[in-house]
Order: structure tokens, then sequence, then C-alpha cells
């Protein structure tokens, strides 16, 4: 498994136990390894959001169900807009 560290301003790639110079590759490789490291840090910036957006959810199913009326019930077999998620 390949991973990227940064130590004292020089960035590292380890793959298989190895760890290698990223500025002693050839340039097209380190552009690569920079691309590479802003996508690792988009991702994770995107799994912290899906974080917040699935607990968003959760909060506003949980106000919507506790006003969930008879009232408001819609018999069986009804022709409906469904909006179940």
């Amino acid at each position: 498994m390949e991973q990227a560290q940064q130590t004292e301003k020089k960035w590292t790639y380890i793959v298989d136990g190895e760890s290698y110079d990223a500025s002693k590759l050839p340039s097209q490789s380190q552009q690569a390894f920079k691309l590479m490291v802003e996508a690792n840090k988009d991702l994770q910036q995107l799994n912290k959001q899906q974080a917040i957006h699935t607990a968003a959810l959760t909060q506003l199913r949980t106000i919507i169900e506790s006003d969930l009326t008879e009232e408001a019930l819609i018999p069986n077999g009804s022709d409906t807009n469904d909006s179940d998620e």
C-alpha cells in the first residue's frame, strides 16, 4: 500500500515498506505525486462533508418523523409523489 509523508518539507512516497524521496523522481512522477497528495486531501474533506451531511439528514428525518400524524397519512393504493429516501 502506498503512503505519502512530509518530513522537514521533503515528501516521501512509501510503497511495500520502501521509502522514496519524491523530489528525486522524474518530473512527470513528481507532478503525479503532487496531484495524488491533493486528491487525498480532497477525499478527506469529502469524507468529512459526507459525515456532516449524513448527520444532518438523520436529524432532519427525526424532525419530520416526530410530526407525522394520522391526518397526513395517505391510504395505501393512493396515487402520490413518493419521497421515500
